[in-house]
């Protein structure tokens, strides 16, 4: 007869960034620092809550990274831009 095997699996937050085990409450890695917990914000095109580390919206699919043209050339820089990648012109907010 063999006697009970322990199969339970280990609780809490597993980290993304290092695969730290941390307590369940904890929100952020106690190894490295990662955020566990995500924040939410608004999708700019539809307005849907989504997780502040999502890529994509998960309701329209639109990138959550909003993209500003540059007045001088047109090249699309990512939001916070200071100056234009391609040209150095001052991004207008």
């Amino acid at each position: 007869m063999m006697g009970n095997i322990n199969t339970s699996v280990p609780k809490g937050r597993r980290c993304p960034n290092c695969n730290e085990l941390n307590s369940e409450e904890a929100s952020f890695c106690g190894e490295c620092g990662t955020r566990l917990i995500p924040t939410k914000v608004k999708c700019p095109d539809c307005g849907s809550t989504v997780d502040s580390d999502d890529k994509f919206c998960t309701s329209c699919g639109l990138p959550m990274v909003k993209k500003l043209k540059c007045a001088n050339c047109n090249t699309e820089n990512e939001e916070g831009t200071k100056f234009c990648r391609e040209c150095g012109t001052k991004m207008e907010v």
